[in-house]
């Protein structure tokens, strides 16, 4: 049972049932956030070339319509469409694994992937299901953990492993329980990490309410790697076959966990920058261009008026920036909380002249005088 498990963005996360306030880190977003990806612009490139080398006649008559800046968009959208498709193919494959590890009802195929391949990659629950059910009957495999969220209190990660299984038929007398982690596409060379940190987690979260088990005791890890083009559908990876080749994957990963710890920790290089000294020696005023603001929306059209630096804004009201093209009540707030920054305000607004009333006309009479 996946417990906790939080996506934002780009990154992964596990909440700790038992302390909202407690997260912990993922080990997928780990050892994909530290490790260099050099092949990744090279195939985005090679995606592209792809959907222009088979829509060329519709793109010419695009770049004659309307120029090849309509062309550049259309070719980047089709490249960033297909690069989601590999992804949302890889998450179902994912989904139909966990499925038949739990017994579960197969999930159905999202509409968006029927019949979709990319290089070589579709949806194909036939190939998964025949292969994962191979590798059970061949190593009379019974589930003792599948799809479960484990964590390392120690270390502060959490992540969810695929499946320990008994081994009733082991492939080594020795190794007669294993933690295996299924994959469906090209292996990658954090795949042990990936194992090893799964290995050294102390905790199982059972639930969201908090319920936890030890970590069960493993002889060893392995990859299950489902392809249809296998004889059998599957081929069994070893993931590390002596103790050294586990303590090296795991200080990998512990490695990778310092350097996401050192990103996320640097804030991003600051707006601001040092001026030319005042005769006193401090810093003057900022320019509105350095201003560190991250709703400052106006700062365009106060630049394009004139008004350049917060200097300028101190001999402003708030009714002299409403008085600018586009300029609203709600740009005058964030100005102003830029200034208090600063210990500064605008200028209060004029004083306004009330218009004159209109004289009030005596109600019509109908008769003469009583």
């Amino acid at each position: 049972m996946i417990v906790g498990r939080l996506d934002e963005a780009s990154s992964r996360w596990y909440v700790d049932p038992l302390d909202p306030d407690s997260r912990y880190e993922s080990v997928t977003t780990i050892l994909s956030r530290a490790e260099s990806l050099p092949w990744l612009a090279a195939w985005a490139a090679k995606l592209a070339a792809e959907y222009v080398a088979a829509n060329l006649d519709e793109l010419l008559t695009l770049h004659a319509s309307e120029g090849p800046g309509a062309v550049v968009g259309i070719v980047k959208e089709q490249a960033r469409i297909r690069r989601e498709l590999k992804a949302d193919i890889g998450t179902h494959q994912h989904d139909v694994l966990e499925a038949l590890l739990l017994d579960a009802p197969m999930p159905d195929i999202p509409e968006h992937l029927i019949g979709v391949e990319i290089e070589g990659e579709r949806v194909d629950h036939d190939a998964i299901s025949d292969g994962l059910l191979a590798f059970i009957t061949d190593f009379d495999v019974t589930p003792v953990l599948a799809e479960a969220t484990v964590a390392s209190d120690l270390y502060g990660y959490a992540g969810t492993l695929d499946l320990v299984a008994q081994m009733g038929r082991p492939p080594l007398p020795h190794l007669r329980r294993l933690l295996i982690d299924c994959k469906t596409g090209v292996l990658k060379h954090h795949a042990r990490a990936q194992l090893a940190a799964y290995r050294r987690a102390d905790v199982v979260w059972l639930d969201q309410l908090g319920n936890r088990a030890a970590m069960p005791a493993v002889d060893g890890a392995a990859i299950l790697h489902l392809r249809r083009e296998y004889a059998a559908g599957y081929k069994l990876v070893p993931g590390f076959t002596t103790p050294e080749q586990e303590e090296s994957a795991f200080t990998w990963f512990l490695a990778a966990q310092t350097v996401l710890r050192h990103q996320e920790a640097q804030e991003k290089i600051p707006r601001g920058a040092w001026y030319p000294p005042l005769p006193d020696g401090t810093q003057p005023l900022p320019l509105l261009e350095d201003v560190e603001r991250a709703n400052f929306r106006a700062r365009s059209l106060l630049i394009a008026a004139g008004i350049t630096s917060v200097e300028d804004l101190t001999h402003l009201s708030g009714a002299d920036l409403r008085a600018l093209r586009g300029v609203g009540a709600g740009a005058v707030a964030v100005v102003a909380e830029v200034m208090a920054g600063f210990g500064l305000s605008l200028l209060p607004d004029p004083p306004t002249t009330p218009k004159p009333r209109a004289a009030r006309r005596a109600p019509a009479t109908t008769g003469g005088t009583p």
